[in-house]
């Protein structure tokens, strides 16, 4: 629910804090809403995976290691079409699950040249698998 939330109410800041405000004419918003559901349910399971593998007392140690390269290679600031002359690191983008739901929401949202949907649908939908498989094989043990 908070990132529902967080994303509900960073569209109205948006378009105070932007020059000219926020553009979204043409935005699919049906492709929008899809995402954000999707995006919660990606979030928590994969917010499961960390919590269910490792031990209590290390989980700190997991959030410091995790947390800083997931905001970096997540294309949430940058469009990963940009990353072109990066090959490398553009495909090594594509490990992380908040690229996915990142051009998910640059596709529903504006022009700009984004992932394919189907890639963009499996990437979520392989994030959400792994996650919630994550959690089983813990609370079956």
């Amino acid at each position: 629910m908070r990132g529902i939330i967080a994303a509900l109410l960073i569209l109205p800041l948006a378009e105070v804090i932007l020059p000219g405000g926020l553009q979204v004419a043409g935005a699919n918003w049906l492709a929008f809403v899809a995402l954000l559901i999707a995006g919660a349910f990606v979030g928590a399971s994969l917010g499961l995976l960390p919590g269910t593998s490792v031990d209590a007392q290390r989980i700190n140690v997991v959030f410091a290691v995790v947390l800083t390269p997931l905001l970096s290679t997540g294309s949430t600031f940058y469009p990963w079409q940009s990353l072109g002359s990066l090959r490398w690191f553009q495909v090594a983008t594509l490990v992380n699950p908040l690229t996915y739901l990142s051009e998910g929401m640059r596709a529903a949202l504006t022009t700009l040249d984004t992932l394919a949907p189907g890639w963009i649908a499996l990437g979520l939908a392989t994030a959400l698998t792994v996650g919630l498989l994550g959690f089983r094989r813990r609370a079956i043990d």
